[in-house]
């Protein structure tokens, strides 16, 4: 080494020697003579910075902590330092190596929940934050040496990468639709909504006059006056309740029948034995088809004696204020009488304000009554031949329908016996049975 000169230069202001002008004192050192400070550093510290990019957790700078690389200790020797062949924290980082990103088993599988969007950890590549380790300052020493372990720790490749995790994409539990919820509709409570049990009971009131005049054939007046009965039909408890009053002598039975005015038919329901005036009880069971025909005027009850066994009294049952009638049709009963044929017909009337309501039958074949113009309602006393004031509608060999608009004058009318019933057929143009309009009672309430 070339030795080279220093010169110091003191000024000294208080020496006895110069107190009255300075002096200058230059002091010449050989450089080669100063000893040399051990730095700790051997010669080029040529390290390689960690410059490669850890994806998972990012090196960005100096190790925060570097235990191996502390304040040497003092140089107390110049000798020659302990050579820096081992970076330990550097030559093992553990925190990159061991974490591995290669599979984000959490997000695989998610068959509970569609997990659209993976909050958890969105890890495009590239890791942001090395939490672990945050080589940001290496406080403690400058670590120019070379840092053989991060060199070989190379993050550049995230083998888990979760830009596409497809377990979250399609999710085959699907909870847009519960079917099990779905099954299950309480909008309509069927038990609550009709409570039949509370529900008033469904009653109607038929009343009806028995008289001689309704047995088929009628009765002449004679022993017997007319009496009344009343009912009341349930139509929830499927019942018809009695009360009938009769002054039939000696009665030996009493039956329910059905069957339209002017036709015997046999028993619907025994009245028991009991038949002392008023005969009262219930008629139970009653089927939809009993129902049907009490409405329609198609039930009567007949009170039998010893004299006349297929009935004394009979009365067709009716709503209040109705007005019940018959007709009882034959050849004989033409204008002049048709004595060659043997067809029969009865009709039954039931007048309810101003529509009087009818049901017949007729003993015709089938298709002898005209198909137009084959039966009405004439007026006429017995014995007269009389203009067409109502049609009636023919069924067959029956007659079913319905007059609306009956006026007073017609009630009076029917009520006299002056309306009759007339039947056309293709061997009597003109009419081959006739019949008078028979009024038998109304229906007044007691």
């Amino acid at each position: 080494m070339q030795a080279r000169s220093f010169r110091l230069v003191f000024a000294a202001s208080g020496l006895a020697a110069v107190a009255a002008v300075g002096c200058s004192l230059a002091l010449d050192f050989d450089e080669s003579k100063i000893p040399v400070e051990d730095t700790g550093i051997t010669g080029d510290d040529s390290a390689v910075p960690d410059t490669g990019t850890d994806t998972n957790k990012p090196d960005t700078g100096g190790d925060t902590t570097d235990t191996n690389d502390t304040t040497p200790p003092p140089d107390t020797l110049d000798s020659t330092p302990p050579p820096d062949t081992t970076d330990a924290a550097d030559a093992t980082d553990t925190a990159d190596s061991t974490v591995a990103d290669t599979t984000d088993a959490a997000d695989t599988t998610d068959s509970a929940t569609a997990d659209t969007t993976d909050s958890g950890t969105a890890d495009t590549g590239a890791d942001t934050t090395d939490a672990s380790t945050a080589d940001t300052t290496d406080s403690a020493t400058a670590d120019t040496g070379t840092d053989t372990a991060d060199s070989t720790v190379a993050d550049t490749a995230d083998a888990g990468t979760d830009t596409t995790d497809a377990a979250d994409t399609t999710d085959a539990g699907t909870d847009t639709t519960d079917t099990a919820d779905s099954a299950v509709a309480d909008t309509t409570d069927a038990a609550d909504t009709t409570d039949t049990a509370d529900a008033a009971p469904v009653t109607s009131t038929f009343l009806t006059v028995l008289t001689n005049s309704q047995e088929t054939p009628p009765i002449a007046a004679g022993t017997t006056t007319d009496s009344t009965a009343t009912f009341t039909l349930n139509e929830t408890a499927a019942t018809l309740t009695y009360t009938i009053n009769h002054n039939v002598l000696s009665p030996t039975s009493a039956h329910f029948h059905t069957a339209f005015g002017g036709v015997a038919a046999a028993p619907t329901f025994d009245l028991g034995s009991t038949l002392t005036s008023p005969i009262t009880g219930t008629w139970t069971g009653l089927s939809a088809t009993n129902i049907a025909d009490l409405k329609a005027g198609k039930i009567y009850v007949n009170v039998h004696n010893a004299a006349h066994s297929t009935g004394e009294v009979r009365g067709q049952l009716v709503r209040p204020g109705e007005t019940f009638y018959t007709v009882a049709m034959n050849g004989g009963n033409e204008t002049p009488p048709v004595t060659t044929s043997t067809n029969t017909g009865t009709v039954q009337f039931v007048l309810n304000g101003t529509t009087l309501t009818y049901n017949g039958t007729t003993t015709f074949a089938a298709g002898k009554i005209l198909a137009s113009g084959g039966a009405h309602i004439h007026s006429g006393a017995v014995g007269v031949a009389g203009g067409v004031v109502y049609d009636l509608t023919v069924s067959g060999s029956d007659l079913i329908g319905a007059i609306t608009g009956i006026t007073a004058g017609d009630v009076t009318h029917l009520g006299d016996a002056t309306y009759y019933v007339n039947v056309h057929t293709t061997d009597f143009t003109g009419g081959e049975i006739r019949g008078q309009i028979i009024k038998h009672f109304v229906a007044t309430p007691p």
